[in-house]
């Protein structure tokens, strides 16, 4: 009797844990169920697919292949572009040394190699908060920002992937007076240009405004038409 009564102790322990057991089962997999369901990505309209890998070179390993059935993908991984020209968007990269002048909304004229003599407008609407951790990989003394700059009206004629040079407008000024960069150095923590004068050149300190990399604004210390 005390064997028998051990027996069925014992069996019911068994058929308690099988019973968590296949409970725990279930729960599985109602979740990979689940899981499965919200793999399905539906196109919002129709048109071309492209492998979001097929865009980019990877660091290490060179070129990136496409997706394959079963590849284990992670959070936020981008997966596929779905590419329309009814909105364009041009992706910069802005140093660190001129992100302080650049701001949102600000006006963009985007030239693309591919179509010379054509110029397309846009506006400024992403800046990103950090630098770009492939290219600090690649150049770590190098910092740039991702700055998106959505392109104005619909153009067909573009694709995705093209190359294009943007010049951002900062400001706009009048009649302003500029000089080559170049030309500006600093004396005693002080900047300075040298014009040429009866008796060859002289330092004169000036005060300067911005600069496009190129040419830099000079709003006092020289005249117009003074050689520096």
């Amino acid at each position: 009797v005390l064997k028998a009564h051990a027996d069925i102790v014992q069996a019911e322990a068994q058929l308690s844990a099988k019973q968590a057991e296949r409970d725990q089962q279930k729960s599985k997999l109602t979740k990979l169920v689940e899981q499965i369901g919200k793999s399905k990505l539906v196109a919002p309209r129709e048109g071309l697919v492209v492998y979001a890998t097929s865009t980019r070179t990877g660091g290490r390993g060179g070129m990136t292949q496409p997706l394959e059935e079963g590849q284990s993908v992670r959070e936020r991984q981008e997966l596929i572009y779905l590419p329309s020209t009814q909105a364009m968007m041009a992706e910069l990269m802005i140093h660190e040394s001129s992100l302080e002048k650049v701001q949102m909304d600000q006006p963009v004229y985007v030239t693309l190699d591919a179509m010379p003599g054509r110029t397309f407008t846009g506006r400024v609407r992403f800046i990103a908060p950090l630098p770009d951790a492939q290219n600090m990989f690649m150049t770590a003394d190098r910092k740039v920002y991702a700055t998106k700059v959505f392109l104005d009206g619909s153009n067909p004629e573009l694709r995705t992937g093209m190359s294009c040079r943007a010049e951002i407008l900062v400001d706009k000024f009048e009649n302003a007076l500029y000089v080559p960069i170049q030309a500006v150095v600093r004396v005693a923590g002080q900047p300075t240009v040298y014009v040429r004068g009866d008796d060859g050149y002289e330092p004169r300190t000036v005060e300067t405004g911005l600069d496009n990399s190129s040419m830099v604004h000079i709003k006092t210390g020289v005249e117009v038409g003074e050689t520096v």
